[in-house]
């Protein structure tokens, strides 16, 4: 605070110093203190700031809300609330300076002195629907989330974006709402429909909700005979038949998951006849839990391949990037390599085969792609839990956990993971 002042005067040191040895002794100081600086800022503004008389009514009100006086703390709020332009910068700035100091019914001060921001700008409102949250008032809530998902509900692109920020706040519900209104506006003809629909099946998986997973999916998939869908699919899918096998899983997963096994074994050799070398059906097929020896056979047989399959197009991608001079090829030759790394070493770290080539593929990819590629970090996690490396597993997945921490399938296998760890440390010391 000092630095932002040439002006420090030996009273703001002794106010200071006081409120540390004896606060309650120091508040009329600091009292004293802002509101001249208001009166300054007023009349000199060119000898203040409000930033400046913002951080010292910051203080003024952590003072009093220290010592307990909730009314003063609430007045002295109101007076720098009084501080803001009104800019989105400044309002999510002063809604999350509050919400760090635990006081969220401020927010809804804010929003009282800004109505026409708060009915503009979505990341208001969920803020807003956040602090409604903490107070316990779920009708409040819900409110300002219709209130955020009406907020021009055409573009898309700006409530997929919300919807991403939702996800990463670990706001799920509120992210699926988002996604489902955009599909209201996408239809299933359009790139962005398409997308949207991929994003939040996935979302639905993540948080092991696969009948909704393939619910989200449907549409497209029923308009396979469209070309329009087929293309717009391709360009997120290497084909639309990966897609509908990624469908066909989810549907997979939910008969697994109400013991459903004879017809979770029918999705399954549909999903593969689909898509034969889909990492996770393969490894749904190797943990199925009614297996028998042609099953298990059959199995082994398609990992194999699988690994077969992307270690020969790794190895001709190596290749053709040795012999390429266009920069631009180049690129997305080292993007598909890094791909078929990870493929490997996903299929073959969460099954059977050469767990050090799987390791060493995946850091290959991590090499390629960047260390801070969560997917790719969580790849080499399970890498090095295949091997029966677990520390190095926990040490790679609490990564993937830390660079993607609203993903509930990656922070379930890290509990995973560490308890393959501690009964590992139990067992040598025994």
């Amino acid at each position: 605070m000092h630095s932002e002042s040439s002006r420090v005067g030996a009273r703001w040191v002794q106010a200071y110093a006081l409120s540390l040895k004896s606060p309650q002794k120091s508040v009329d100081a600091w009292d004293k203190i802002t509101r001249d600086e208001e009166v300054l800022l007023a009349t000199f503004p060119n000898q203040s700031s409000r930033r400046l008389l913002r951080n010292l009514l910051r203080w003024q009100f952590q003072l009093l809300l220290g010592l307990g006086d909730k009314a003063a703390a609430a007045h002295v709020a109101r007076r720098s609330v009084n501080l803001l332009d009104g800019s989105r910068e400044q309002l999510i700035e002063a809604i999350d300076w509050f919400a760090s100091q635990e006081s969220w019914e401020y927010v809804g001060l804010i929003e009282e002195r800004f109505p026409i921001e708060f009915g503009e700008l979505p990341e208001l409102l969920y803020r807003l629907a956040e602090a409604h949250l903490y107070a316990e008032n779920q009708e409040l809530a819900a409110q300002a989330v219709r209130r955020a998902i009406a907020i021009k509900p055409e573009d898309i692109v700006a409530h997929t974006t919300m919807a991403v920020w939702l996800t990463r706040h670990h706001f799920y519900d509120w992210a699926i709402a988002e996604y489902q209104q955009c599909t209201e506006q996408a239809t299933v003809e359009s790139d962005m429909g398409v997308r949207v629909r991929i994003i939040l099946a996935e979302l639905f998986h993540d948080l092991a909700r696969d009948v909704e997973a393939a619910e989200a999916l449907a549409g497209v998939i029923k308009n396979r005979d469209n070309n329009a869908v087929v293309m717009a699919v391709k360009r997120f899918y290497p084909s639309f038949a990966a897609l509908e096998s990624r469908y066909i899983y989810y549907q997979a997963s939910a008969a697994a998951k109400r013991k459903d096994f004879s017809q979770q074994k029918i999705l399954l050799e549909k999903a593969l006849s689909l898509d034969r070398y889909d990492g996770d059906v393969l490894i749904a097929a190797f943990k199925y839990a009614q297996t028998d020896d042609k099953w298990r056979q059959d199995t082994l047989a398609n990992i194999a391949a699988a690994a077969e399959h992307y270690a020969k197009e790794a190895d001709q991608l190596e290749k053709k990037i040795k012999t390429t001079l266009d920069r631009t090829a180049k690129a997305q030759m080292a993007y598909e390599l890094a791909r078929a790394y990870n493929q490997y070493a996903w299929v073959v770290g969460n099954t059977v085969g050469d767990f050090e080539q799987a390791i060493k593929f995946s850091r290959k990819s991590l090499d390629l792609r960047g260390w801070a590629l969560s997917g790719y970090v969580d790849t080499l996690g399970h890498a090095y839990y295949g091997a029966g490396k677990f520390e190095e597993a926990v040490l790679w997945q609490s990564k993937a956990v830390e660079l993607d921490p609203a993903s509930q399938v990656m922070s379930r296998k890290l509990k995973v993971f560490q308890a393959a760890l501690k009964k590992q440390s139990v067992n040598d010391r025994e």
